[in-house]
Formats: structure tokens, sequence, C-alpha cells
């Protein structure tokens, strides 16, 4: 089961998406929102700030690609875009393409569910054989732009969410964190609103949350120790955030998840430090 909402975020690596049921929805600041439903392969590029929200019984395959890594084997990839056409019954070119691409993360699917000896490495000839087809059917090439005002924002943006993902687990103030951005905490205040469409305390609890979520299904520690961990000093605090949030409590969340964990893994472990990830989810 995917976590119905994961708040702004962004990351160091090529984020590929391939929607297996349901719908994702992807809300960027720079560019409009993209809704995917089941079926629709996305590729969110390193350093975009985005969000991302799933309907009920969605479930997706995620693969983590870092730029590094991919810099190594495709130098002029900072300056390729990979966009993954919606699926055109009529357009035979693109339904050829695009069912490749589908073909070969249904064989990534594949290796992981059906783990032999030596599976890491026809994982790592299928990364290989997943990036060629990005770049040799699906990049297109970025146009070299002057640095704008708009520009310069979204780096200062950046910035404040790097910020916020280091030390949400602290009792940061205000003042502090409009420091981060040589801002006055009132100007700040309606800066923050106006690209996150909420307030900061807020995007601060959606992120504890969030990795409190994570940690109540991927660990078996007491609960009050991954709250406090995450930056709820307050039980009550927590457990009514948690509610709101989620529609039910952390006891209950670990055990509906740990049902669904036994059933499929939640991540691979096909993968090591630097290199491509999959995870289902």
């Amino acid at each position: 089961m995917a976590r119905p909402y994961v708040p702004f975020h962004w990351h160091d690596s090529y984020e590929l998406v391939y929607v297996l049921t349901g719908t994702a929805i992807f809300r960027y600041m720079d560019r409009p929102s993209r809704v995917c439903p089941s079926g629709y392969i996305m590729c969110t590029e390193p350093y975009v700030i985005h969000d991302t929200s799933v309907t009920s019984g969605t479930s997706f395959l995620l693969i983590m690609v870092p730029l590094a890594f991919m810099k190594k084997y495709i130098p002029d990839v900072a300056g390729l875009h990979f966009e993954i056409p919606v699926y055109d019954e009529n357009d035979l070119s693109s339904k050829s393409r695009t069912d490749t691409m589908k073909n070969l993360l249904q064989k990534m699917i594949e290796t992981e569910e059906n783990r032999v000896d030596g599976g890491i490495l026809r994982f790592t000839s299928q990364i290989f054989e997943l990036m060629f087809q990005l770049y040799h059917n699906f990049s297109a090439t970025v146009a070299e732009r002057t640095a704008t005002k708009k520009d310069r924002d979204y780096e200062r943006l950046q910035t404040l969410v790097a910020y916020v993902h280091k030390t949400y687990m602290n009792p940061i103030s205000l003042k502090e964190v409009s420091q981060t951005l040589h801002l006055q905490p009132q100007y700040f205040c309606h800066y923050f609103k106006k690209y996150f469409g909420q307030s900061y305390s807020n995007y601060v609890y959606e992120i504890r949350l969030v990795n409190i979520e994570t940690d109540l299904i991927q660990t078996d520690e007491p609960i009050a120790v991954i709250a406090e961990k995450h930056g709820f000093v307050s039980p009550d605090q927590f457990r009514r955030k948690f509610y709101e949030k989620n529609g039910c409590t952390p006891r209950e969340f670990r055990s509906i998840h740990s049902i669904n964990r036994r059933k499929k893994p939640h991540s691979s472990s096909l993968q090591s430090p630097a290199s491509p990830a999959l995870i289902f989810k």
C-alpha cells in the first residue's frame, strides 16, 4: 500500500515511477501537475521539487537512479529531459517504444519476485537497458536559458526543502528557519505559503509523520521512541496529528502495513550504495 501523500521533497536521483494500479498525482513548483493513471510511467529529474499523492489502492514500481551513476555513462545527461508519452493506441511508434519500456519494467519486477543466486547481475543488466531506453527513445535536449528571478526563487526553495528535511526532528523556531533564506519571519510565512500552499509548521508536521510512518512499517521500535525521535515531544499532539492524517492510530497503522509487508517486501535488496534502487509500494 502506498502512502496517500508525500510532502514536497527532491532527490539527487532520477525517479522513475510505473503505476501498476490506481492513480498517482505529481505536483511540481515549476511546471504543471501530472495525473498518472494505471499503466503510466513518469520520470522526475534530480533536484526537482515535487509532492506525490495517490488514490486508494494504488501500487507502483519506483526506481531511483542516482545522478552520479547516470553521469558516469551518459556524460551529457544534465542537458537532457526524459519524457515518456501517454500511451496512445493510434501512434504506433509511441506505442512500440512505451511497450518496450513496460516489458522491461515487468521483467525487473519478475527479477525482484523470483530471486535467484546472482540475481543482482540480471538486475544490473536491466538497469543499463533502462538507461539505454530512456536515452535512446525518450530524451530531449533542454535549451540553456538565462537565469531569472523564478530560477533564483527555485534555488532558494531547494535550500529550504533540504534544510527542513535535515532539521525537522528539532524544535526550530520561525526566526531560525527564515534566516536560511535571509527573510524576515513575517515575510517568510507569506513566501512559504505562496509556494507550498500551507504553513511552515504544517509542512514540518507532514515531514515528521512521513518519516514516522516509514519507521512504523520498517522497524519494530516502540511507537513512543519513534515519535520522539522524529520531533514529537507531546504524545497527545502526536496521536492527534497522526490520526488526522491517517484516520487510524499508529498501532493500527503498523498492524495493517505489517500484514502487507509480509505479503510483499516493502523494498528490494537489489541495490547497493550510490547505485540504482528498485522499490515496490
